[in-house]
């Protein structure tokens, strides 16, 4: 026999019930007063010889230290705003070192968490796009 509507609807409620109760709590604020402190720039280590100290998943890039990426305006923190982007300003040569950017790794560990984030721009889904969240 099918469960019938009133006995769906009343175990929803009694596991609702228990998901109400639990309290979320704010643990971290990332903004652009504190966002690139709460981050470690990865840096591309050409010449070692082993291509994970370039870039991890084997991409043609370039990431750079929170001061180069800063002086080539590849990071800023402007007007309340964060941005983060690669160079699209300089043509790389291919065999050569890659596109200059960004990797920030988090240097706060999360077991569970809930992030709720607010974004003014990412690049469009398309093959080469730039984002990985």
């Amino acid at each position: 026999m099918a469960p019938s509507l009133l006995a769906i609807g009343t175990a929803a409620l009694a596991l609702a019930g228990d998901a109400a109760a639990k309290q979320f709590v704010l643990d971290d604020t990332y903004d652009s007063t504190n966002f690139f402190d709460k981050f470690d720039f990865f840096e591309s280590r050409y010449g070692t010889g082993d291509y994970n100290d370039v870039d991890l998943t084997s991409g043609y890039i370039n990431y750079r230290t929170r001061a180069d990426a800063q002086k080539l305006g590849l990071i800023s923190n402007a007007g309340g705003e964060v941005y983060l982007g690669p160079d699209a300003h300089n043509v790389t040569e291919f065999p050569g070192v890659g596109r200059s950017s960004v990797r920030l790794e988090s240097k706060a560990i999360y077991n569970k968490s809930l992030m709720v984030a607010r974004f003014s721009h990412l690049p469009k889904p398309v093959c080469g796009a730039w984002s990985a969240l």
